[in-house]
């Protein structure tokens, strides 16, 4: 295993673990914690596969206590794994993404077809295909509102237990306070900068329709599952048919933020 790397301003940290280097695995975090998330995942597939664990932009700067760039968007991001996937050589890759790096690893995919072997997606926040079937709900308004309240400065331990909440990190009835992940959770708060960039993220739902590969799309609850409709409405709008050993586009219902809490040695 080499030591984390930052391949450069244009790239995402990362690690990587394994010796199957035909075929490889890329692991894309969620957008508080980041490649922490993926630790646990990661040494168990780097017995059968090569694993590349990469860093979000937005969390590595956070924990430097760096702004975001002027400018700062999903696209900022997907360039940037774009640019570590260069940087590795990889020719194609199994790419697995939770929460906000789903988003990022989904736009990255329709950018880049070719380069992806297989695409699992766990809870993106594609509301942009929600926008495609016309404006967002009063509901979406208002949540796009409160997020936007995280904005580019510090974000304060009242602002991220609300946001604890707000995600389904946590139950209503749970202080995130007395959880074992809290300290975790402090220490990346500033990962949280990136406010509604997905909510003023755009695409085109054609692109979907056209995207060939299979695919494994899991939903959830909470703010990132963002409604029932989206992932139903994003499993939707790729073509039905089957590829020849899984179909191209698969829905699977599992809450993977809802499981913090109930499973917190697995995401600390």
């Amino acid at each position: 295993m080499v030591s984390p790397t930052d391949v450069s301003s244009l790239g995402m940290p990362f690690e990587i673990s394994g010796s199957q280097i035909e075929s490889t695995i890329v692991l894309v975090p969620g957008g508080l914690t980041g490649w922490l998330s993926w630790e646990p995942h990661a040494k168990q597939l780097s017995q059968n596969y090569r694993v590349v664990r990469v860093q979000l932009l937005s969390v590595d700067l956070g924990l430097r206590n760096e702004s975001l760039p002027r400018g700062y968007s999903v696209d900022y991001e997907t360039n940037a794994l774009a640019r570590t996937i260069e940087q590795n050589r990889l020719s194609q890759a199994h790419f697995v993404a939770w929460s906000y790096g789903a988003e990022v690893t989904l736009n990255y995919a329709l950018n880049n077809p070719d380069k992806v072997r297989t695409l699992t997606l766990i809870e993106p926040p594609a509301i942009w295909v929600l926008r495609s079937r016309g404006p967002l709900s009063r509901e979406l308004m208002e949540e796009q509102k409160k997020i936007q309240s995280l904005g580019s400065g510090d974000v304060s331990e009242s602002q991220l237990e609300w946001f604890t909440h707000f995600a389904g990190f946590v139950p209503a009835n749970v202080d995130p306070k007395k959880l074992p992940q809290w300290p975790v959770w402090l220490k990346h708060r500033n990962s949280l900068r990136t406010g509604d960039v997905v909510y003023r993220h755009e695409d085109d739902i054609q692109r979907v329709r056209n995207f060939k590969k299979p695919v494994m799309l899991f939903k959830g609850g909470g703010f990132f599952c963002v409604s029932p409709s989206n992932h139903r409405h994003l499993g939707k709008r790729v073509s039905a048919r089957k590829s020849r050993d899984a179909p191209r586009w698969s829905r699977a219902t599992v809450g993977f933020h809802e499981r913090v809490h109930e499973y917190p040695e697995h995401f600390s």
